[in-house]
C-alpha cells in the first residue's frame, strides 16, 4: 500500500522526540510485504465460510513514510502507520479485495531480544468485513522497525474479521504461513571507533574499556559476539543502535605480546559487522637515571650552587614517575612527570655552616622493575673566598664573591700609600666580609699592575684607575658603582675623576676613609726636620712627598672645580686616635705638635675634610690612620648611604 505521507509536525509530541535522534528520512523506496497461509478457525461463527481456505495478504509501504507514532527503547522499537493507500486481501480463489481507507493501521515492532518480532495490520474495511492480522515474526528479521527488506520467513499468528452490524470476532490462527518483505534494504549501520587497539603494562590486572557508539538512520538491532580468546568481552549481547557497547580487554594474567579479536555484530539473517580489537601487552618496563650521584659545593652564605640536572628513561615505554627530596636544603623538580623526563635538583644553602651534607633524590615509577631509584646528592660548604682576579683579565683587579642577590650594587675599594689590594681583606681586615655579608658585590683593585704595595705619587696612580674601572664596568654589567678610598687613594681617584669623563660618569658615590685631602703636614715634616725618624720608619717615599700640602693646593685647584660641580656625593670620614699602632703611635704626637689638633696618626681632622659646599663629613672615629680601612670600623659609616640590598644570613 502507498500511504499518504505525515509532516513530522503532526506526529505527536513524545514520537517526534524519539524521532529526532535516529531520522526516518530513507530513500523513498517501496517495501512490499507478502503473506501466504492456511486458515483455522479458533473461536467465534465464520459467516464468510472462509476457514480452510488460503489466505493472501499484499501490502505495500513507502520505507520513507512518517509514522504516526514512533517508540524506542534499548530492548524494543515501535512504529505505527495509519491510513495506507491500499491493502490487498485475496481468499482462497476469490477475487483480490483493496481495504478501504481511512482506517488502516500497520505496525512494526522490533524487540531486541531473542523473543520474536510483531507484525500487525488492523482495519482492513472491506464490503463484507473488517479484517485484522496479528503475526509473530522470528527474531531478526524485523530488524528495524521502518519498513525494510528481509527473506521469507515461517511466522505464526492469526486473522481475524467481523461483519457489518456484528461485533462478533471471527479468529483463524495461520498454519503453514510465511511473510516475505522485498524492496528496501535496512538501514546501514556506522561503528565509531571502527577499531580499538588497547595498550598495557605485563601484570597490569586492571581491564580496559572501550566504548562504541552505533548509529543508524533508524535503531537497528543487533546481537553480539567476541572472538579471539577469554580476555574479550562484550556487553550488551543484545540491543539495538540507541545503545552503545562497551568492549573489555582483561590483561590479568597476559604475557607480553600482542593480542587480536573481533567483536561481531550480527543484524538480522546474515548482515554482520566487526570491530577489530588488538591489545598490545608490554614487558614490564625499567627506569634509568643519569647521572648515579650529584655533588654541590659551594661557600656559606653565597650564591647557591648551579642547579644540576637528572636524565630519566624508560624502556620499552613510557612510564609516570614522582621524585623527591629527604633533606630541606634540597629540592627537585618537577614532582611528577613521565619519561623522558629532565629532572632539575637545586640546593638552598641559606643559612647552613661550613662543612659536608648528604641527601638524595628518589625518583618512583610504579609498575616497573627496578623502582624507585635513589641518587645519592652530596654538598660541601666552605668559608667565603677570597677574592680573584679574572683569569682572562687584568691581575690587579680582585673580584669578591657573589652574594645571594647577583644584582646587588657594586662597591670598589681603592687603596691607600703603601698598600695593595690585599689590605682589604687579609691580614685581620674584614671590609670584604662585611661588605659581603651586607649583601653588596665588591671588587678591589691594587694601583700598581704586579701588586707590589705601592708608594706612587697621584698623578701616577689616577691612570691605573682610569685603566681599570671601564673593565669593572664591564666584568659587572654596570654603569656606576660606589667608591670606597683608603688616605691617599681617595687623591688618586681624585685625579682619574678630574681627568677622565668616564671615571667621573661611573661615581655613584665616594667615600674617602682619613684621606688627606688638605694635604698632610706630617709629609712637609718628614721631608723636613723630621727625615731622620721618617726615614727609619719607611715613609719617605714619592706617595708621601705627593700630599705635602702645597703639592695637594695645587691638585684641589684643579680637582675642584670639577668635583664641585659634578653632582658626585663625597662623604669623608676621619680618625681621631693615634694609638694602637707602632708607627701612628710615634707620628701622632708629632702631628699633634705640628696641628695642634686630634688626628690619626698620619692625618690631621681638618685636613681630611672638602668643602663642605659640596661635601659631606661623616665625623670622625676613635681610631687610627691604618685602622680606618677596617670593615668594623668604617662600615658602619658607610653603609647607612647605600641602596639596602637584602643581607646575607651568617
Amino acid at each position: 500500500m502507498f500511504l499518504r505521507r505525515f509532516s513530522r509536525s503532526a506526529l505527536p509530541a513524545a514520537a517526534a522526540l524519539l524521532l529526532s535522534g535516529f531520522p526516518v528520512s530513507l530513500s523513498g523506496a517501496t517495501v512490499n510485504y507478502t503473506l501466504t497461509g492456511k486458515l483455522s478457525r479458533t473461536s467465534g461463527t465464520d459467516p464468510l465460510g472462509i476457514n480452510g481456505a488460503t489466505v493472501n495478504v499484499l501490502m505495500a509501504i513507502d520505507s520513507a513514510k512518517t509514522p504516526s507514532s514512533f517508540v524506542t527503547t534499548t530492548t524494543s522499537s515501535k512504529t505505527v502507520y495509519q491510513n495506507p493507500a491500499s491493502t490487498r486481501l485475496k481468499i482462497a480463489s476469490g477475487a483480490v479485495q483493496t481495504c478501504a481507507n481511512p482506517g488502516v493501521t500497520f505496525f512494526l515492532t522490533d524487540n531486541v531480544s531473542t523473543g520474536a518480532d510483531g507484525f500487525q495490520v488492523t482495519g482492513c474495511t472491506l464490503p463484507s468485513s473488517v479484517f485484522s492480522v496479528n503475526l509473530q515474526v522470528p527474531a531478526g528479521r524485523i530488524i528495524t522497525a521502518i519498513p525494510s527488506s528481509f527473506p521469507q520467513s515461517s511466522v505464526t499468528g492469526s486473522i481475524a474479521y467481523t461483519v457489518p452490524g456484528s461485533t462478533a470476532k471471527s479468529v483463524f490462527s495461520l498454519t503453514t504461513a510465511t511473510l516475505v518483505a522485498t524492496g528496501a534494504p535496512p538501514p546501514a549501520v556506522t561503528v565509531n571507533p571502527p577499531s580499538w587497539s588497547p595498550t598495557v603494562v605485563q601484570g597490569s590486572t586492571t581491564p580496559l574499556t572501550q566504548t562504541i557508539s552505533l548509529q543508524a538512520a533508524a535503531p537497528v538491532s543487533y546481537r553480539t559476539a567476541v572472538s579471539g580468546g577469554a580476555w574479550l568481552s562484550v556487553q550488551p549481547a543484545a540491543g539495538n543502535t540507541a545503545t552503545s557497547l562497551t568492549v573489555t580487554a582483561n590483561p590479568t594474567g597476559l604475557s607480553a605480546g600482542a593480542y587480536s579479536g573481533s567483536v561481531t555484530l550480527t543484524y538480522g539473517q546474515g548482515i554482520t559487522g566487526s570491530v577489530p580489537v588488538t591489545l598490545t601487552v608490554s614487558a614490564i618496563p625499567t627506569i634509568s637515571v643519569g647521572p648515579s650521584s650529584l655533588s654541590f659545593s659551594g661557600y656559606i652564605a653565597g650564591v647557591n650552587p648551579p642547579s644540576q640536572a637528572l636524565t630519566v628513561t624508560s624502556s620499552p615505554t613510557s612510564v609516570s614517575l614522582t621524585a623527591a627530596s629527604n633533606q630541606p636544603w634540597l629540592a627537585v623538580s618537577p614532582s611528577s612527570s613521565a619519561t623522558p623526563s629532565s629532572l632539575t635538583v637545586s640546593v638552598n644553602t641559606a643559612g647552613m655552616l661550613s662543612g659536608s651534607y648528604n641527601g638524595s633524590v628518589t625518583i618512583a615509577a610504579t609498575g616497573t622493575l627496578n623502582s624507585p631509584v635513589v641518587v645519592p646528592v652530596s654538598l660541601t660548604l666552605s668559608g667565603i673566598p677570597d677574592p680573584q682576579p679574572d683569569p682572562n683579565g687584568p691581575q690587579n683587579i680582585f673580584y669578591g664573591a657573589t652574594p645571594p642577590n647577583p644584582n646587588a650594587p657594586v662597591l670598589l675599594f681603592v687603596h691607600g700609600l703603601g698598600a695593595n689590594a690585599y689590605t682589604w681583606f687579609v691580614a685581620g681586615n674584614d671590609m670584604y666580609t662585611t661588605a659581603y655579608y651586607a649583601g653588596y658585590r665588591t671588587v678591589f683593585i691594587s694601583l700598581s699592575a704586579d701588586n707590589s704595595q705601592n708608594a706612587e705619587k697621584i698623578s701616577d696612580n689616577g691612570p691605573m684607575i682610569e685603566s681599570v674601572v671601564p673593565v669593572i664596568l664591564q666584568h659587572y654589567g654596570v654603569s656606576q658603582v660606589y667608591f670606597v678610598c683608603h688616605s691617599k687613594g681617595g687623591l688618586d681617584l681624585q685625579w682619574a675623576m678630574w681627568d677622565s669623563p668616564l671615571v667621573r660618569a661611573s661615581a655613584k658615590t665616594v667615600f674617602m676613609l682619613g684621606t688627606p685631602n688638605q694635604g698632610a703636614q706630617l709629609a712637609d715634616w718628614a721631608f723636613g726636620p723630621g727625615s731622620g725618624i721618617a726615614g727609619r720608619l719607611g715613609l719617605l717615599t714619592p706617595g708621601l712627598q705627593d700630599i705635602e700640602p702645597a703639592t695637594v693646593a695645587a691638585y684641589r685647584a684643579n680637582f675642584d672645580p670639577v668635583l664641585s660641580t659634578a653632582g658626585i656625593p663625597l662623604y669623608t670620614l676621619a680618625g681621631s686616635s693615634y694609638t694602637g699602632n707602632a708607627v701612628t703611635t710615634i707620628t701622632g704626637p708629632i702631628l699633634k705638635n705640628l696641628s695642634g689638633e686630634a688626628n690619626d696618626g698620619l692625618v690631621a681632622l681638618t685636613e681630611s675634610h672638602l668643602n663642605p659646599a659640596w661635601s659631606i663629613d661623616l665625623g670622625t672615629t676613635p681610631h687610627n690612620h691604618f685602622d680606618l680601612n677596617n670593615g668594623t670600623i668604617s662600615f658602619p659609616f658607610v653603609q647607612p648611604y647605600l641602596p639596602a640590598p637584602a643581607a646575607v644570613r651568617r
